[in-house]
């Protein structure tokens, strides 16, 4: 019994012992991330900048400021365009401390801490019922920055990866707890665990709603019980499409950024050009670039000639040739007159009507009458080519997103080894997710439902941005990792 027991205190040192590497990882690379971006990109020194940083921090602020969270008029529409996840998270550090500075440099280092303890769970979730010794086997992996970019942002990243080890980590210990027909009380209350975690999860980012095939084990062995836990998990996301439904009359839009009502850019035309151009484009960022400059033409009021001459060079020749200048000029002219015509809206703050502008509603019908002719005349580039190189862009890509590897330290052997390293251990990890679904196993559900959330961005959404992936990149490469048969590998190399 001694014996037992001691080996328990050394293994538990031990874990105590990854744990403190995983925090100090996480701490040390948003440290360096932080230390090699110029000031200028950080907000309040401590945080990095992102155009999306309103939609999430705004109504939080604003809520501080007024004592009352937007719920009408325009300040309540644009409320709606995120879910209030992030925001609570960020409103308690806004709670906790009063200068914004030291609420931002609190957020960031619980984020970093966060994402910590979100690999050591994973490291546990990924290692199972294997001996928990082998969690060290992972330690090469924990030195990869790719798996800590963004804690130092104030984007859903920075908790989201938590949220989803958390919720494996207890799906895992409900499933041993339920197999084993021991300790009901306990396999019941981590269940409970699971679907707080997950619903916090999709509260955060419901892009990762697919997810909730991880559910169907429980569903499977003990249906009611499972469904009431689904059920729970589901709550929060639904409360929340409720009252957006009750107050705005909203639909089930998880991201509800096209609203008539609301002014500005990101209205139905510039949705119908998206329609159009992921036909042939598999970089947002080039949809983005061209659509942003035209819309701050057009709000500064330049000629069509300049505006639609500038697009058509930006247009591939493939759709130039596909669908003709001449159609493609006048569509680029009713979007101006679109953006043009809810000027006064957009100057003014005030909200728009219901239903769409007469010059939008032309532009909507020639961008999809467009989107239709290119389908037609180029479906092997719509349905096949354009969505293979969204998901090469998905797969080769090395997730170093730090301003150090992205820009001062490019070109410099030691940099480029490692981007090396990290687009192939990307992709392996991506890659093999198919062969550990056939497979089967207690976590090929979960696993489906990752398949599925990619099968969305490379064929619905294509545009997609690196941290679209994030969540998933540790627990799909840390599965994969335990996968490896180390033991027998070291018994032959004995």
């Amino acid at each position: 019994m001694q014996g037992k027991a001691f080996l328990g205190l050394l293994v538990r040192a031990r874990l105590l012992l990854m744990l403190l590497l995983c925090l100090a990882c996480a701490l040390g690379w948003q440290n360096f991330q932080l230390a090699t971006t110029p000031k200028t990109l950080l907000r309040q020194g401590q945080t990095l900048r992102t155009a999306d940083d309103p939609s999430y921090l705004r109504p939080i602020d604003q809520w501080k400021q007024q004592g009352f969270f937007p719920n009408s008029g325009l300040q309540g529409r644009l409320a709606t365009v995120r879910p209030p996840g992030y925001g609570l998270w960020y409103g308690l550090h806004l709670a906790l401390f009063s200068e914004p500075e030291k609420a931002l440099l609190s957020l960031r280092i619980s984020q970093a801490l966060l994402q910590g303890l979100a690999l050591f769970l994973l490291l546990l979730w990924a290692v199972d019922s294997q001996s928990k010794w082998t969690v060290f086997w992972a330690f090469p992996l924990l030195l990869l920055p790719f798996l800590y970019g963004f804690s130092a942002y104030t984007l859903s990243e920075g908790i989201s990866p938590f949220l989803l080890g958390l919720g494996l980590f207890f799906l895992r210990e409900h499933r041993q707890k339920a197999e084993a027909g021991q300790r009901p009380t306990a396999a019941w209350l981590y269940g409970l665990l699971a679907a707080f975690a997950f619903g916090l999860l999709w509260l955060v980012r419901p892009a990762l709603l697919p997810l909730v095939l991880a559910f169907v084990p429980l569903v499977y062995r003990r249906w009611k019980q499972g469904l009431f836990l689904l059920a729970l998990a589901l709550l929060p996301l639904s409360g929340w499409l409720l009252r957006n439904h009750v107050l705005f009359g909203l639909g089930l839009n998880l991201h509800p950024i096209y609203q008539n009502e609301l002014p500005g850019q990101y209205r139905e035309p510039h949705a119908a050009a998206w329609r159009l151009f992921k036909g042939w484009e598999h970089l947002g960022w080039r949809f983005h670039e061209t659509m942003d400059e035209t819309y701050r033409a057009a709000m500064a009021g330049e000629s069509d000639t300049g505006i639609v001459g500038r697009c058509l060079r930006q247009t591939p020749e493939l759709a130039r040739s596909s669908l003709g200048t001449e159609a493609l000029s006048r569509a680029y002219v009713r979007y101006v007159r679109a953006v043009q015509a809810q000027r006064p809206f957009a100057l003014s703050g005030r909200l728009m009507p219901s239903q769409l502008l007469a010059a939008e509603a032309q532009s909507v019908a020639l961008f999809d009458s467009l989107a239709g002719a290119f389908r037609q005349q180029q479906p092997l580039r719509y349905f096949l080519i354009t969505p293979a190189k969204v998901a090469g862009e998905l797969l080769l890509h090395s997730n170093l997103n730090a301003y150090y590897f992205q820009h001062t330290g490019r070109g410099q052997w030691g940099v480029e080894w490692l981007r090396i390293l990290c687009v192939f251990v990307h992709a392996t990890a991506f890659i093999l997710l198919g062969y550990w679904l056939w497979l089967g196993g207690p976590q090929r559900w979960f696993f489906a439902g990752i398949c599925l959330y990619l099968c969305y961005l490379v064929f619905v959404q294509r545009g997609i941005e690196e941290r679209y992936t994030f969540p998933l990149l540790a627990p799909v490469l840390l599965y994969g990792w335990y996968k490896i048969p180390w033991s027998r590998f070291w018994s032959k190399r004995g």
